[in-house]
């Protein structure tokens, strides 16, 4: 009789945040999605657009939504993200390369529990998206 072997699976906290991307630039959003599975986490589903945005936030109920500003639509991520956020309460990050004042005080109007300046830095993002999953009960 062969001796039984336990395997001790280490569980990776960072795998079971359900990570939410919205961005209408296809090739950025896969980077994204690969740069979050590099650091760990699970793999990220991706929207193009606010309507989009909205109805994956409600079907999908992620822990955080990485939301770009300027999405190419009849509705910006700035509107997606008030309504996502009254609606359900999930943190939001903004992914941004504006530097509009103006947009800038819209975004900020809609408690966004971060932003990050595109482009970004591999640590950047980790450290927001981890702040972000932790920073409501």
């Amino acid at each position: 009789m062969q001796p039984s072997v336990l395997l001790s699976v280490k569980m990776n906290p960072m795998a079971q945040i359900k990570i939410l991307v919205v961005e209408d630039s296809t090739i950025i959003a896969m980077f994204v999605r690969h740069e979050l599975f590099k650091l760990g986490y699970e793999e990220a589903e991706f929207a193009t657009d606010g309507a989009e945005a909205i109805q994956m936030a409600d079907t999908l109920r992620p822990d955080v939504i990485l939301m770009d500003i300027s999405l190419n639509s009849s509705m910006d991520g700035i509107e997606a993200a008030k309504y996502i956020h009254r609606n359900f309460g999930t943190p939001i990050v903004y992914m941004t390369g504006t530097t509009d004042d103006i947009i800038i005080q819209r975004a900020i109007n809609t408690a966004p529990v971060g932003f990050l300046p595109k482009p970004f830095e591999l640590d950047e993002l980790r450290e927001t998206v981890e702040i972000a999953a932790n920073c409501c009960p």
